[in-house]
Order: C-alpha cells, then sequence, then structure tokens
C-alpha cells in the first residue's frame, strides 16, 4: 500500500530520525526532502544548539562530527547535508529532483556545493 498513499516509501517502512534545529537552514533542506518522499513516517529530534547539546557526549555518539542536522537512516548515521540529500536522492530515486543524467546531476551538484559554501 506505500506506493499508493506515499509513493516513494519501500514496502517495509524505513526507520529514521532526523536530528536537526529551527534555526538550522541546511538541516530545513533535509527536512524539506524527508517530508517529500516520508511525510509523516520520519521523527525528528530537536538539538539545542544554544546549550551545546551537539556537542555532549549522548550527541556525539549518534554524529562524532559534532553538527545538525544528521540522519539515522535504518541504523546508519548520514551527515553533511548536502550528503545527505544526496544520499535520499539516490535511495527513493528522485530524478526529478536528483537527475541521473552525469551533466545534468553536476549543475545540482555545483548549486547545492555553491549554497552550501555560503551559509
Amino acid at each position: 500500500m506505500a506506493g499508493v498513499f506515499a509513493p516513494y516509501l519501500q514496502d517495509e517502512e524505513d526507520d529514521i530520525t532526523l536530528y536537526t534545529n529551527p534555526i538550522s537552514n541546511v538541516g530545513k533542506s533535509v527536512e524539506t526532502i524527508l517530508n517529500h518522499v516520508a511525510k509523516g513516517k520520519f521523527k525528528i529530534t530537536t538539538i539545542d544548539l544554544f546549550k551545546q547539546e551537539h556537542k555532549k557526549e549522548e550527541f556525539t555518539k549518534i554524529n562524532p562530527m559534532q553538527q545538525v542536522p544528521a540522519l539515522m537512516f535504518n541504523g546508519t548515521m548520514l551527515n553533511e547535508s548536502n550528503s545527505i540529500n544526496r544520499f535520499l536522492a539516490d535511495y527513493y530515486k528522485l530524478h526529478d529532483l536528483y537527475p541521473q543524467d552525469p551533466s545534468a546531476r553536476h549543475r545540482v551538484d555545483t548549486l547545492m556545493d555553491l549554497q552550501g559554501n555560503m551559509v
């Protein structure tokens, strides 16, 4: 039934937790992709950056880089927003957002990398 109501979800639901903070623009980009492919099927854990929660041992075990966003995806920890977004696009076959053609993909990658350098 996943294909009818949430076409990107696998038959078995994925176990997804996004660790982020509402002030993180790059975290919002990951959340946007997740809302596109798995709306209501993932958890968000807010990391309080002002309280330095991203530096605490509990979060460091999740993401040794001590940064948000981080994504726990079926037991695998992913970090760096652009890498996470590329992974999600590949995993869910979002070819309308992230093309398969190398030239077109390069244009998207360039824009993503430029955005990352401007933050």
